[in-house]
């Protein structure tokens, strides 16, 4: 039951690469520093969670109209997330030998930070003030939680987490540019539902975020 991790990216492999310096072109034209509020459902087994993550987004497009931030895994400084709440359960498929049918619930052990890897794209147009994003965060170490199932009892299991938000599924938040009032401070929020692209394992989430332009 120990080191699994339990995903909230919403399709498509994580590419972790080994950690590397942003280009020092990145660098000089400033970064999107991050706060991103979380909260949000998962069914297979079913979660609640909470959270808050905070990341540093190096600026690799700087133009007239627009300001966009485009990064792998290792091209971003690390980011750390703050887990308040995680609540697990499931019940097995299938009956055992003696017809029952087994049960486990599981909750975080503490309130705990980890660090993440981060991994998206921030596009902001300054001339229609509007922007897109998506950013997906893996963590670089897991998580406590205490758990009791209905057969053996009390038992404790680690896990890591991904959790991917933003205006759209990743490689489709293009399609649903949020409006802004200034492109150094940005401030939002919006309910992404990928529960028709997951095929109902993910969403609805709850996201608020605030950019800063550094």
């Amino acid at each position: 039951m120990n080191g699994r991790r339990r995903t909230i990216s919403l399709g498509g492999a994580l590419v972790v690469l080994a950690c590397a310096s942003p280009p020092a072109a990145a660098q000089a034209l400033g970064s999107y520093e991050g706060v991103i509020e979380v909260s949000g459902v998962q069914s297979g087994p079913s979660v609640k969670y909470q959270a808050k993550i905070k990341v540093i987004m190096p600026v690799t497009s700087r133009g007239r109209n627009s300001i966009s931030a485009e990064f792998l895994a290792g091209e971003a400084p690390q980011g750390k997330i703050e887990i308040s709440q995680w609540d697990e359960s499931d019940t097995d498929k299938h009956p055992d030998s003696e017809g029952q049918r087994n049960t486990y619930r599981c909750s975080l052990a503490a309130p705990v930070t980890l660090p993440v890897s981060v991994t998206g794209v921030v596009n902001v147009d300054t001339s229609a003030m509007e922007h897109t994003w998506s950013v997906t965060v893996l963590s670089l170490s897991n998580m406590k939680l205490n758990c009791v199932h209905s057969r053996s009892g009390p038992f404790t299991k680690d896990i890591g987490v991904a959790i991917t938000t933003g205006t759209g599924v990743p490689g489709d938040q293009w399609r649903n540019p949020i409006r802004i009032g200034s492109p150094t401070n940005i401030t939002a929020q919006y309910v992404l539902d990928p529960t028709e692209y997951t095929q109902g394992q993910f969403g609805p989430i709850s996201q608020k975020w605030q950019f800063v332009l550094k």
